[in-house]
């Protein structure tokens, strides 16, 4: 594998290839689960258990399944490294770890993303025909595959999913859950942190109501939370990208 080219087009449109044949099956599944969770309980119990609903919006359920489906797609991402024989026959593929890592981001980063948007906009479409047949006084909005909200949260998946990747890669079996329980530790210590930069404001008096609240007010005037804003739009893709390719170099040393 030293011997190899970091990067060749030719070998990476190959790779990419088998890579999405391999994961049809898992693709298929993923869509048809989320799919099924949109319509059964998403649509049809959300109405039902709320009847005074009288407007039904998609931008709720778009945010929720287009995450967790492409965390769990992502979690998969390396699952041969989890399997010693498999393992060994993946690294021994002549393919760079470089064209290894872009083949993955592409098929569960963007590829997702754009992906499952577009199916995600087809259903919309269908569940805008099927429920007002089922529930006629309730007006079903259209969703706006191009819309700024969409654009947004389709940015924040792409952000937040290198931490599934990397999960995928140190983790190897099981890589969900324990990728799971490691953002919670984090956030566990982040969070502490940041009580014990701001204890004053958390220890003030405040008053929330009416949709507002003078303690998260507060906070966002706070300077830490620039930097929060800023690590996270700014630093945490290209950081999460590195480490995860790192984390293949070390696989075939």
């Amino acid at each position: 594998m030293s011997e190899l080219k970091a990067f060749d087009l030719g070998r990476l449109a190959g790779f990419l290839k088998l890579q999405l044949f391999k994961f049809r099956k898992g693709i298929v599944l993923t869509l048809a689960v989320t799919f099924g969770m949109l319509f059964f309980v998403g649509l049809l119990l959300d109405i039902y258990v709320d009847p005074t609903k009288v407007t039904f919006e998609h931008m709720e359920n778009f945010t929720g399944s287009i995450l967790l489906g492409g965390f769990v797609l992502s979690s998969m991402a390396f699952n041969e490294l989890g399997n010693k024989l498999k393992a060994q026959h993946y690294l021994m593929v002549p393919v760079s770890a470089l064209e290894k890592f872009i083949a993955m981001w592409l098929l569960t980063g963007l590829g997702w993303a754009v992906g499952y948007t577009l199916v995600f906009t087809l259903y919309t479409w269908v569940a805008n025909v099927v429920g007002p047949v089922l529930f006629s006084y309730v007006s079903f909005r259209a969703f706006d595959p191009l819309g700024a909200e969409t654009l947004l949260r389709i940015v924040v998946y792409l952000v937040l999913q290198g931490v599934f990747l990397i999960g995928s890669v140190r983790f190897k079996s099981y890589a969900l859950p324990k990728t799971l329980l490691a953002i919670l530790l984090v956030a566990l210590v982040c969070g502490s942190c940041a009580f014990m930069i701001m204890k004053e404001t958390f220890l003030t008096e405040h008053r929330c109501g009416n949709g507002e609240c003078e303690y998260i007010t507060e906070m966002g005037k706070h300077p830490i939370w620039s930097v929060v804003k800023w690590m996270f739009w700014s630093v945490l893709g290209p950081v999460t990208w590195l480490v995860t390719y790192l984390g293949l170099k070390e696989q075939e040393v």
